[in-house]
């Protein structure tokens, strides 16, 4: 098909080119009627699905799996201020090398001396702030905190903001850091990384991104219930690790990611900070060539097509669909495989669906051209 793209005539050519255009337009067109705020409730465009979120479901549906040696879990549901209080001192006294806790102590209780004591104690917490952004200047805001952040000296702490417009977002990017008045904050998950393993904070800092995709797939968390921490069991699975503390089954903390359609936010945090030590960041090729890729493609099946429909008959139709068909599967099945194997995201989803255009247009180009045929026959 490229020999003959080559060799083809400038009435020949035309067609072709004019089909690979008239796919390239109609599929900005269809990805910004996808993205259009008023087909969504909100204008978040991580409300749209996105072709990363296949290649995780794909990986994380996968047989090989690993469980976190790293990082460990604490349900909290169910559990009050004075237990927590018990619970904190515990989980420090078996030495986690660092101990987050998702959760906002947003009024008093009782129980709340007790637990600010423990909270005191322990040189390994990192405490949650929750911002608010003003999407004009981009600058954050202290929003909710717990309430007795002024009783404690200086606690390391971190924002917990997910990035999404709404609950009902997809969360599958990071923000490293948020823009106060007065300087920055850390993300809750990247302090807590940064306590763990400063290799890997620096690592992230020379990546200079604004957000990172969060990397889902293949792993698992141990999670333990209060309830057996506070009977001493399981000090294995605590000690020199980073341990979370948090709700599972809270639905104000549930949220939506391209692997589950219902996560706990402390999964997320575990998943983000997972992604960070770990240093299984995604790379995402510059937009640049998935656009490249997408037309070059587009332009050798066009030309495959207009070179089946002039010199093969009876069988022509089934070659191009089946070559239409395997090329879908040949950028589904690359696409996937860069992504688990190597961590680096090409976004295909540009390229299959000019292939799935191109048949169209150049249906439409063809006709068109014939009408210009009869109507010049006609007008003479």
């Amino acid at each position: 098909a490229l020999f003959w793209l080559i060799d083809m005539d400038f009435k020949t050519i035309v067609p072709v080119l004019a089909s690979v255009v008239g796919a390239l337009l109609f599929s900005l067109f269809l990805k910004s009627v996808l993205e259009a705020p008023f087909l969504f409730a909100t204008a978040d465009k991580n409300d749209a699905v996105q072709l990363s979120d296949f290649y995780s479901k794909i990986g994380d549906n996968s047989n090989v799996r690993s469980l976190s040696q790293d990082i460990t879990i604490i349900s909290t549901d169910g559990i009050d201020r004075k237990r927590m209080a018990e619970l904190v001192s515990i989980v420090d006294s078996m030495q986690p090398k660092v101990l987050g806790m998702d959760i906002m102590f947003l009024s008093k209780q009782e129980g709340d001396e007790q637990l600010i004591a423990a909270i005191k104690a322990s040189p390994r917490i990192v405490l949650p702030y929750g911002l608010a952004e003003n999407k004009k200047s981009d600058i954050y805001s202290f929003k909710d905190s717990c309430y007795f952040y002024d009783k404690l000296a200086k606690k390391k702490c971190g924002a917990v903001n997910l990035e999404g417009l709404s609950i009902k977002s997809t969360i599958r990017v990071f923000k490293p850091e948020f823009k106060m008045q007065n300087g920055i904050i850390r993300n809750f998950a990247v302090e807590i990384a940064r306590l763990y393993s400063n290799r890997s904070f620096e690592n992230l800092k020379r990546r200079e991104g604004v957000t990172d995709l969060i990397n889902y797939h293949g792993v698992d968390f141990m999670e333990i219930p209060w309830e057996e921490v506070l009977k001493g069991k399981d000090a294995s699975l605590i000690k020199n690790k980073i341990v979370l503390l948090g709700t599972t089954a809270s639905y104000a903390d549930i949220h939506c990611t391209p692997v589950k359609a219902e996560m706990p936010g402390v999964y997320i945090q575990a998943y983000t900070v997972n992604t960070i030590i770990k240093e299984r960041y995604v790379n995402q090729v510059c937009p640049m060539v998935n656009y490249l890729i997408a037309v070059l493609f587009s332009l050798v099946f066009c030309s495959y097509v207009y070179y089946v429909r002039q010199n093969v008959k009876y069988i022509g139709r089934l070659l191009i669909r089946i070559c239409q068909l395997l090329l879908m599967i040949l950028f589904l099945f690359t696409g996937t495989y860069l992504y688990l194997k190597t961590n680096t995201y090409v976004n295909f989803s540009l390229a299959l669906s000019m292939i799935g255009s191109s048949l169209l247009m150049l249906d439409i180009v063809s006709g068109l051209y014939w009408l210009y045929i009869k109507f010049s026959h006609f007008s003479k």
